[in-house]
This record gives structure tokens, sequence and C-alpha cells, in this order.
């Protein structure tokens, strides 16, 4: 159902440049100064999705700023809510209605539809979405935490762990929905920036507003019937949440409701490193949210390179940081000096792919998958001819379909650790937990930078003096390879992972968890 005339708010409304979120617009628009103009991209480029991301979020903080504007603190603000369902989402519609424009249509057919079975990692991450349910009612330890979401471990792993220090832990998303104040207001406001980006979006484009499909035509109606229907904070408050990623829908309002109640939050990040990218979506998604933080690599390193930014949250107080190490990273990670590659003739090469299917958003995150696609196909011709054998792709485990699959090389898809150990050379493009794994081992790496993700000065300085680099445009994917050539045999030293994915000290995820909990508990 459409927005009726009196919910929307004119576009001559003042904005309010508060101080709760005065942080985030002034990092949003540091983080942007390097994206053009949509009219000096070339077509399909990353930078031209740059462009269309950039105003997305933009005009989205604005509608963030109206609502702040009204009274309401950030814990009942609805844009804060629902920004990675109406943020991302919205970016997914216009990017594909501008790929329509472009010519670049492509959709998966049912038939090609990836996973015909459940795998042993389909059936983990059920049994995650399970554990939930679980719930200890009764008070009966020195200290009450409750949980949200999923992480990288059990929450009953976690639980037997806490135990020995008088920490109980049980469900915390079984409360009654959480209630936005003045829903009706801030829903407008939401509305209108739907309706305003769609205009924004086709002035940019040079087409009229009728000739591109709208976002909508409501997309904010059935994410408030879905917040109703959806538990949060349990009635009798913990000590302390810990949560998995907030871009998780339940997750997030839980962690809303308990900011409302003056509870602290402890986020789980995810990935396998920390600190690497400096974008402004990760604000928003959860990087000023939480109070605590539980991250990858060396904290006091990233922040004496520069490689944070959000050192204070939202309720304007400072977000501490506790480490620890992802178990791959740990299993794979050796003192023995990376090995040098001088030719590639006759070695065997694991590329380790990425996907653009799934979630497309930005700025610094898309291009369209067959830009990726046609780039991978080269790149993977280029590797057959150097090392006079195909390549083993390990394509993304979470790609919805095959229909943007690289064809004609066998696929690495067995135990991650044994594929590596198996390959002489490991071949990355896109800095995401691949490259953090890649980077832990001894073996050379080859990463083709294909220009897409924007990253601290001191993680490029590291990723370059890990990798064998080259600079790499997907639009002309003969480049990136003809350039790597050059760089073969370069000596490389890692100090990527301890500063970014190694953490000082650190034993079992799981018990270095429990620690950083019990350490939150004591200064909260």
């Amino acid at each position: 159902m459409m927005p009726n005339d009196q919910d929307r708010i004119p576009s001559e409304s003042p904005l309010a440049q508060t101080r709760t979120f005065a942080f985030i617009r002034s990092e949003f628009e540091r983080t942007s100064e390097s994206i053009a103009a949509f009219g000096d991209a070339r077509p399909s480029s990353a930078a031209a999705y740059d462009s269309l991301g950039y105003m997305i979020m933009r005009s989205y903080l604005d509608s963030v700023e109206q609502i702040d504007a009204t009274g309401l603190p950030y814990h009942h603000n609805l844009g804060v809510a629902l920004f990675c369902e109406l943020h991302t989402q919205a970016c997914y519609h216009y990017y594909r209605e501008y790929d329509r424009i472009q010519g670049l249509t492509e959709t998966a057919s049912p038939h090609e539809i990836r996973r015909s079975k459940r795998s042993f990692g389909d059936l983990l991450s059920a049994a995650r979405r399970r554990l939930p349910k679980v719930n200890l009612a009764v008070r009966k330890s020195e200290w009450d935490v409750a949980f949200a979401g999923t992480t990288t471990f059990t929450w009953p792993a976690l639980r037997g762990a806490l135990a020995p220090d008088g920490v109980s832990l049980r469900n915390g998303s079984t409360g009654k929905p959480s209630a936005f104040p003045r829903a009706d207001v801030q829903a407008a406001m939401l509305r209108a920036w739907v309706y305003a980006i769609h205009d924004q979006i086709a002035t940019m484009l040079g087409v009229s507003s009728a000739s591109i499909k709208r976002y909508g035509p409501d997309p904010i109606r059935p994410l408030l019937t879905r917040m109703a229907g959806t538990p949060t904070l349990s009635d009798a408050p913990p000590d302390l949440l810990i949560t998995g990623t907030l871009g998780e829908f339940r997750t997030r309002l839980t962690a809303l409701s308990a900011m409302a109640r003056g509870i602290p939050v402890l986020t789980f990040h995810h990935g396998a490193q920390y600190g690497i990218g400096d974008e402004p979506y990760y604000g928003m998604y959860e990087g000023y949210l939480p109070d605590f933080k539980v991250v990858y690599g060396d904290t006091t390193l990233q922040r004496q390179a520069g490689a944070t930014t959000d050192s204070s949250n939202v309720r304007g107080s400072e977000t501490r940081l506790f480490s620890r190490t992802d178990k791959t990273i740990r299993r794979l990670r050796s003192a023995a000096p990376v090995e040098t590659l001088t030719s590639l003739r006759g070695k065997s090469v694991l590329y380790m792919a990425s996907e653009f299917e799934t979630v497309r958003y930005g700025p610094f995150r898309d291009i369209h998958p067959s830009t990726y696609l046609a780039w991978q196909q080269e790149l993977l011709r280029w590797l057959q001819t150097q090392t006079g054998a195909a390549p083993a792709v390990r394509l993304h485990p979470k790609r919805p379909s095959t229909h943007f699959d690289p064809q004609g090389y066998p696929l690495a898809d067995g135990d991650l650790i044994q594929e590596i150990e198996r390959a002489d050379v490991l071949v990355v493009d896109y800095p995401t937990t691949s490259l953090a794994i890649a980077l832990a081992t001894t073996k050379p790496v080859l990463y083709f930078d294909l220009g897409i993700r924007r990253l601290f000065p001191a993680a490029v300085q590291a990723i370059e003096a890990r990798c064998m680099t080259a600079a790499t445009d997907p639009l002309d994917p003969t480049a990136g390879p003809a350039a790597m050539e050059a760089s073969l045999g370069k000596a490389c030293t890692d100090t990527f992972t301890e500063m970014f994915s190694f953490a000082p000290g650190s034993g079992d995820e799981v018990s270095d968890s429990a620690k950083a909990i019990a350490q939150a508990l004591a200064i909260r």
C-alpha cells in the first residue's frame, strides 16, 4: 500500500545536526570524499555503484537525523533499527534497475540453485538457530548474562566456560516485541526517504521517474508488521547482553531493547579479521552501537596504526574492545617466513573467490556479478597458462546459485585447511575472510585489488608487504594479470596477521570470549 499524502514529509523539512549522530555523519562524509560524481564514472564500474550507494545512504542519514530531531533517543529511532533492511534493500533494488538500463539482467534459473541437500555447515547453523530456545529462567549465579543471535561458536559451549566465574547464560530474546514511540511519524519520515531516493536515482540515471521501478511500493509497512511479531529482550533484565552480528533483524531489535533499558551490549565481531575497512556502512551496521566488542587481531597495534575510528558509540561512551583469534587462523599461522615465488610454472594454485549475487549494497561494496565472472574467467585462464595446469577454485559458500560460477575448472569444496595445504600458491581478489586466512599461511599469495573496497592505509600497507599485488580493473580484466607478472619474485613479510587477525596471548576462542565477558561485567 502506498503512503497517504499526509504521511509524506516535505523535502524542505529542517534537519537537526545533533550530537547523537554528528560523528556518524562526519565519518560518512569523510569516508565518501573519494567517491566521484555519477556522471564521471564509467558505466557499470565500481565507482558508479559507489555513487548510487552514497546518495542512498546520505539521504537515509537525513531521515535518521530528522527522527532524532523529534527528541526520540537513538534506541527508539526506526531509522537505526531498520538500517540493515531498508538501506541494503534500496541499494540492491536500484543497482538492479541501473543494471537493467545497462543491459545487465542475468538472473539465476530455478534449476541453478546450488544447494540440493544440506551440508554439515547448514546443519550446524540450524542447530545454532535452535539453541536460543533454551532459557534459564531462574537466576542462580552472581552474574546474569543473556544472549541473542548466533556467533562462531555455540552458546552452550560458552555457558560451560562462564559457569566457573559465577556467570549464568540464558536466551535474551524471549520478551515482548519492541514498541517504538511515534512509529507513524517515524515511518512517514522513512517513506519520504523512499520517495526522495527514487526521484534522485532517476535524475542521476537521466531517465524519468516512471521508467524505473519504485522501491516499494511501501517497504516500511511489512517491516513494522515483522517487528510487531518479533520477540526481543526478556522481561527479566540481565547484567549484560551478548550478541552475534547486529545485522540480523531479531538480534538488532533485542540489542536496541537492551540499550533502551540501560543494559550494556557486547557484540562478537565476525570475519576472522578486524579493522581493515574504513567504510561508512559499518558504523551504522554495528560499529557505533555496542558498548563492548570482541574482535580479531591486536587492537593496540590497530590503534597505533590508525586503523580504528569507532572508539566511541552512539551512547557517547567509549567502546571497549577485547581480542580473540579465529580457529582457522590459529591452525594455519606459522612462525616460518613467507615462501618466495619467482615463477608459477608447475605450481598448484587455489583461487579463493568471493561473490556479488547475494546482497548488493554500498558504497565500496559492489560490482555486477557478470562483471566479476568475466574477470574470474580471465584470471583463471591466465593462471592455467602460467602454471600449465587448471587452478582449483573455491567458490563462496553462501552464493545462492550456480549462474555466475566460472566454468571449466575443478572445485575445491572440501575441508578448507586441507585444500589450502594441497596448494602451492593462494590467489585472492577481495579483502574478506578468505584474505585473512590466506595471509596467515606461509604460502605465496597473489592479491588482485579490484578497487572496490576502501581500506585503512595501514591495512593496505600490510597487504602489500605480505602479498604479490596487482591493481585490477574488473572492466578490463587482462590488465591485472599482466601487472602481476612484474610482481613475482618479491620478498614478502607478514605483519597483517599480527595486527588484524591474531590476538596476543589468545587461546581457545570460547575461553577468550568468556574472559572478555567477565572483564566487561567488571567494568560495566
